[in-house]
């Protein structure tokens, strides 16, 4: 068991970039084999998904080295100022219908539910931005170094990409 702890303190930052980068599609591959296998119930796999990047930002933060890194802020700041104009901002209209805009992408829904569907889940946006952008960049912008090795980045990944081809392969066909 200790050797396992040490070895994920040592690679706690290639985990967290992989999970930033791959992690979205891993849940929702993962989700789909849910519904597909289990329709009964619900893993409920984002929400693990989000509560790593939550674990892993916090953890990070508090073992790296601090530096500022005003290039990264300034992405952190401009996601900011979407979250504030997501609340205090300006209505933005189109010219074309939700409804109809919809029906050109021959996508169909209830009227009834149109509120649901575009309007009413903006505290749903707003924590999915909060956990998968703002909170890991916020740790990025504190980072004085990123302490991976792109070799093992890059095998890591091609690790993960082949075995999501497979995966991907095996349920299509």
């Amino acid at each position: 068991m200790k050797a396992l702890i040490q070895k994920l303190n040592i690679n706690l930052e290639l985990i967290f970039f992989l999970l930033l980068i791959y992690g979205l599609s891993f849940s929702i591959f993962i989700k789909e084999l849910n519904f597909l296998f289990f329709d009964f119930f619900d893993f409920k796999i984002i929400y693990v998904y989000r509560s790593l990047i939550f674990l892993l930002s916090i953890i990070i933060f508090y073992k790296m080295e601090k530096k500022f890194n005003i290039w990264v802020f300034f992405i952190f700041f401009i996601n900011i100022l979407f979250i504030i104009n997501v609340f205090y901002g300006d209505l933005i209209s189109f010219k074309i219908g939700s409804w109809n805009y919809f029906a050109e992408l021959n996508y169909f829904f209830e009227e009834q539910t149109e509120n649901n569907i575009l309007y009413s889940q903006k505290n749903k946006f707003i924590m999915i931005n909060l956990l998968n952008i703002t909170l890991p960049l916020f740790v990025l912008s504190f980072m004085k170094t990123i302490g991976i090795e792109i070799i093992k980045f890059k095998i890591a990944s091609k690790i993960l990409c082949e075995i999501f081809t497979v995966c991907l392969f095996i349920l299509i066909f």
